[in-house]
């Protein structure tokens, strides 16, 4: 498990973190790698607005997830064209995501964790 307590140059931190490939859809030929992210906001200052891409596909999970409490919002939460937006905000939002992370942004990196399994 990886814990990523800013975003601010996530993909150089993710390189740095891990063996070269693990989030390269491409790690083992024939083969789809998926991750499971979760932003968590519990217990954290403020809330956040998050941006997660990937050049496969993403779902929003639902329920316990690497052993935190996850939901979705309709309100905030969107996922389509592999890509996920939306808020967390003394909650945690959860995605499986099938390819590699392409991106991750916070609008507040203060407000959550993030992370990547």
């Amino acid at each position: 498990m990886i814990l990523i307590k800013t975003t601010r140059l996530l993909l150089a931190l993710i390189a740095s973190a891990v063996p070269l490939g693990i989030f390269n859809s491409n790690a083992v030929a024939g083969e789809k790698v998926s991750h499971t992210v979760v932003i968590n906001s519990e217990n954290q200052p403020g809330q956040t607005y998050y941006k997660l891409e990937t050049p496969g596909s993403i779902q929003q999970l639902n329920g316990r997830v690497n052993g935190h409490s996850v939901s979705k919002n309709p309100k905030y939460d969107r996922v389509s064209n592999g890509q996920a937006q939306g808020r967390v905000s003394s909650g945690n939002d959860a995605f499986r995501v099938y390819g590699g992370i392409s991106n991750l942004e916070l609008t507040n990196p203060d407000a959550a964790k993030v992370y990547i399994e």
